[in-house]
């Protein structure tokens, strides 16, 4: 049983082996040899491969590198996407929420902003060229991603869906986005989400 707190760190690295091991070799450590992530906690290695979700099977069928950050869930947490950020020790303007908008009839699309800031509906709308933009229904936004709440990738939705992501997006060299439950992170490069979501990038975040 994972004691309260505890966090791990999953590789999940899909591209060629030699590949893999070089980009491990290379990626900063602590004098412990665990990964760097600017945590103050204790941050648990394990080879254990967790269960897959339409998001990691998404990201390894199309060979994207990626790591999955695993951590203990409370549920009486409220804001999902920075609870993610305080339990692994992340900047929160790395860590990314990924939001369902739709234009008041029947388009929706995903919109990904930093968990400490705000969904501009105006700026989102204009980016997607739309004339209106409103939040999703809880409802629409489970059945169109086949995700629960705070655990909605913008990876392997059920329903393929348009993406715009916030500028800040590309001020990071690591974005951390849900891998498709609550409790579960996926680490991934900006430019790797954006090409392989063919997302729209612009400033759609406010305070």
């Amino acid at each position: 049983m994972r004691r309260s707190g505890e966090v791990r760190v999953h590789s999940s690295w899909t591209i060629a082996p030699r590949a893999a091991e070089s980009a491990r070799r290379h990626r900063p450590t602590c004098p412990s040899g665990r990964p760097v992530l600017g945590s103050r906690r204790d941050v648990r290695s394990r080879s254990r491969t967790l269960a897959a979700t339409p998001a990691t099977t998404f990201l390894k069928s199309k060979k994207i590198a990626f790591d999955l950050l695993d951590y203990a869930h409370d549920p009486r947490a409220e804001a999902y996407g920075l609870e993610a950020a305080d339990k692994l020790g992340l900047d929160p303007a790395t860590v990314f929420k990924t939001l369902v908008v739709c234009d008041g009839a029947k388009a929706h699309a995903l919109a990904l902003v930093p968990v400490a800031r705000k969904l501009g509906l105006p700026a989102a709308a204009r980016a997607l060229g739309w004339k209106r933009a409103e939040m999703g229904d809880k409802a629409d936004a489970q059945r169109l991603t086949g995700y629960v709440l705070g655990g909605i990738s913008p990876f392997g939705t059920k329903r393929p869906l348009p993406v715009v992501a916030d500028e800040a997006l590309t001020a990071v060299a690591r974005v951390h986005v849900s891998g498709g439950r609550r409790g579960l992170e996926i680490a991934i490069a900006p430019a790797d989400l954006v090409a392989t979501l063919g997302a729209i990038v612009a400033p759609i975040a406010v305070d």
